[in-house]
């Protein structure tokens, strides 16, 4: 299933595995997967007009709170079946994405485009992730055996802090064996992230129109980038690092911790469209309703939140799963949302005292 993946780097990776198998193996979890391989015929459908001008059929799949013992059973089996129609790996590229999902291309004369997974209008994929987590997790290691010696690891965070300007008095103390906690988690959800792209390409089927929608809506989200989608619905946010203005490596490696969102598919308004603002690469996905939006109104509500540094080595811990989760279910590992610490990333003058009781909610 990893390839060509060494027994050294699987080693390294055995944290970030563990903690996505676990969000995998949870039978909440199971209701997510069960309406995302909902034949997209059964699904609620709307029509929606995008920036483009197009109306296109919108899917929309409704997550059950419980399923019965037979539907679990058979949305774990077509979790396992993963393994015959998605291959994982690492690859080294020049732009920040954390990984990507690619449809396999079938031969020259075959009927279909894409080599098909559980049916036809599916396919499968391969999954590359981005080698700088190999890297990180290798110069860590590196830097606790030798005891320092080895400075590569830590070189990282003594270059981002120059790079930011921050002068040597003001600058951050910060903790090596705590940070390799963010690069894991990172890549755990990346893991998880690029699997439910993967297997919405597997089960969902594509619609009769080309230009139709890839991937169908949570209901309640504004934008159906299923990745994205699913990391919400499991930490109830996208965790990221503070700054993504330095490169890969900083990235990663996240010295200045995580914020997370109030909302994830936060929308943006420009000079030609309405688009989702994408916190990774600006990309835009599909945007329902877009020809609604008054670009007049007061902004969307962007609320980000810093995360403390203990949830994130807490949700590695024995405790989190053993005891907390065991007893309250996945909702006890979501990010914790301090209302004291909330920061707004645009200019909120336009907001009244009114407006800003009353902004938007999505809750």
């Amino acid at each position: 299933m990893w390839g060509k993946t060494t027994t050294q780097v699987y080693a390294m990776m055995v944290p970030a595995l563990r903690l996505a198998t676990a969000v995998l193996d949870d039978p909440i979890t199971l209701n997510y997967f069960h309406a995302l391989s909902t034949p997209s015929d059964l699904m609620y459908t709307r029509l929606s007009t995008f920036p483009d001008g197009r109306t296109e059929e919108c899917k929309t799949m409704e997550i059950p709170d419980t399923l019965s013992e037979a539907e679990q059973q058979v949305v774990y089996d077509k979790i396992c079946k993963m393994q015959s129609y998605t291959n994982w790996g690492f690859e080294t590229t020049d732009d920040r994405r954390y990984g990507i999902t690619i449809p396999v291309e079938a031969s020259e004369h075959a009927a279909e485009y894409f080599v098909p997974a559980s049916q036809p209008g599916t396919c499968k994929t391969e999954i590359r992730l981005n080698y700088c987590f190999i890297k990180v997790l290798s110069w860590s290691s590196a830097d606790q055996e030798t005891r320092g010696y080895d400075e590569r690891y830590r070189r990282i965070f003594v270059d981002t802090q120059t790079k930011a300007q921050i002068s040597p008095e003001r600058r951050a103390r910060i903790s090596l064996n705590s940070a390799i906690y963010r690069t894991t988690f990172q890549l755990a959800s990346s893991i998880l992230h690029e699997f439910a792209h993967a297997f919405s390409l597997a089960y969902y089927e594509t619609h009769r129109s080309a230009s139709a929608p890839s991937e169908p809506w949570v209901k309640g989200n504004r934008c159906n980038e299923q990745g994205h989608a699913f990391e919400n619905h499991i930490f109830g946010g996208l965790v990221r690092p503070i700054d993504r203005q330095f490169g890969h490596l900083q990235v990663i490696s996240a010295p200045f911790g995580f914020y997370t969102t109030h909302q994830w598919d936060v929308w943006k308004f420009n000079d030609h469209d309405v688009e989702y603002d994408d916190p990774e690469d600006g990309q835009s996905w599909e945007v329902m309703d877009a020809e609604d939006t008054d670009p007049d109104a007061p902004r969307e509500d962007d609320r980000v939140f810093p995360v403390p540094q203990e949830w994130t080595e807490w949700v590695f811990s024995k405790e989190a799963w053993s005891i907390d989760v065991d007893r309250f279910g996945p909702s006890a590992i979501k990010v914790p949302k301090i209302a004291k610490w909330q920061l707004c990333n645009h200019d909120t003058r336009t907001w009244t005292d009114d407006e800003l009781e009353n902004r938007p909610q999505w809750d």
